[in-house]
């Protein structure tokens, strides 16, 4: 549950992100 919901939070704030930083965040990760 706490990854899923950790999951989600980061999805989110990706979400929030334009294309580039998101790009990186999923890099990142």
């Amino acid at each position: 549950v706490i990854q899923n919901n950790h999951y989600r939070c980061l999805k989110a704030l990706r979400n929030l992100l334009p294309r580039e930083d998101r790009l990186l965040a999923v890099q990142a990760s």
